[in-house]
């Protein structure tokens, strides 16, 4: 018997059971990886970058800081990247839509 076929004839109960921890352990596994990740950016963003003469290069911001500093003005400020990278996607459907498109209409022979 496969495993699919063992989980299958399994009573309901032992199936809601399985089902909630596999969801929690993925869920543990996944924000470990975004929070590693996270972790990544921050301490990526901290070091000053050096230029080939050994002289501080400037750090560019992407979006000016809005929230403070710390975790929450981190996550803040994510959020305004995000918001914004969704308005830029919705601006270009919609120009895409409106834009006048030329088509080429051949016959078959």
């Amino acid at each position: 018997m496969t495993f699919l076929q063992e989980l299958q004839s399994l009573e309901e109960s032992t199936k809601r059971k399985i089902l909630v921890v596999s969801t929690v352990v993925v869920m543990v596994i996944v924000v470990y990886f975004w929070l590693a990740y996270f972790n990544s950016i921050i301490a990526g963003g901290a070091q000053p970058a050096a230029s080939d003469q050994g002289a501080v290069a400037p750090i560019v911001q992407a979006a000016p800081a809005q929230n403070g500093s710390g975790f929450w003005g981190n996550v803040g400020n994510g959020a305004a990247i995000v918001g914004q990278s969704f308005a830029g996607g919705a601006q270009w459907i919609v120009h895409a839509f409106q834009a006048p498109k030329q088509y080429e209409i051949k016959p078959s022979p």
